[in-house]
């Protein structure tokens, strides 16, 4: 594949929290997708462990030597979020713009082409949407059930999410200021909905996506639904308090 957006850098940001049964795949997936796309914009791979227990630091440590994507680790002692890692991440990245993917495998990383693809229309944020028509998800029926009523809260309580399929999604591609520039949030889990309450003027592109199952491993959503509405809805009413704030926002 001819690389696309080739005059701007790109790297990946994950946040991990006990992933040692996928860490080593996502690792070895990610440089198999670039070997076999003849990548070469991507700079790094960012990676920020909130406090892992189960020996994914160590895999991290001993798959760097062999990467063929460069590797930052950053190691934080302390739980503080999936947002607050993200935006972390994203500050100590070189790249013009960030790809924020899980590292459980439940975002394929065949899309990474697509996003890159992207760049040659210079966009500000490039979202994986679920919810394209004809595009197989194979989401349990909680998540669907969970992940749809907080998006029917989104699309009431921040307007200018209306006009994206998936303003929840968590895999995306974006100019690295607007997730650097923003204050951190902790214990907060929905970047991308931040990102909207944030800036109200994005140039803004969607590709479908399906999201898979974790193969291994529970996954920190379903495994606590219902505390992870709540937080879903006080997450949101934070964004929506935030949207008002900044509404005099422009594009950076």
């Amino acid at each position: 594949m001819e690389n696309s957006g080739k005059s701007y850098s790109v790297s990946i940001v994950t946040a991990t929290l006990n992933e040692s049964e996928n860490i080593s795949l996502f690792i070895s997936g990610l440089n198999k997708i670039i070997e076999e796309n003849s990548i070469n914009n991507l700079m790094e791979l960012v990676i920020v462990d909130d406090g892992s227990t189960d020996g994914t630091i160590e895999i991290i440590e001993k798959l760097e030597n062999y990467s063929k994507i460069p590797i930052q680790l950053v190691k934080r002692n302390k739980r503080k979020g999936t947002v607050d890692a993200q935006i972390s991440g994203s500050r100590i990245a070189k790249g013009d713009y960030v790809i924020i993917i899980d590292a459980d495998l439940q975002h394929p990383l065949k899309y990474i082409p697509e996003f890159l693809k992207m760049l040659d229309y210079n966009p500000d944020i490039v979202i994986g949407s679920r919810y394209f028509k004809n595009h197989n998800n194979k989401m349990t029926f909680s998540r669907i059930a969970m992940s749809r009523t907080a998006q029917l809260m989104a699309y009431i309580m921040l307007k200018r999410s209306r006009r994206l399929k998936d303003p929840l999604s968590g895999y995306f591609m974006a100019k690295r200021p607007y997730i650097a520039n923003l204050k951190k949030i902790k214990n907060s889990y929905k970047l991308l909905l931040y990102i909207i309450a944030e800036y109200s003027k994005l140039k803004a592109y969607q590709i479908p996506i399906a999201f898979h199952k974790r193969v291994y491993g529970k996954s920190k959503i379903t495994e606590k639904s219902i505390k992870t509405a709540i937080s879903y809805t006080q997450e949101i009413f934070i964004y929506y308090n935030l949207s008002r704030m900044a509404m005099h926002h422009k594009s950076i």
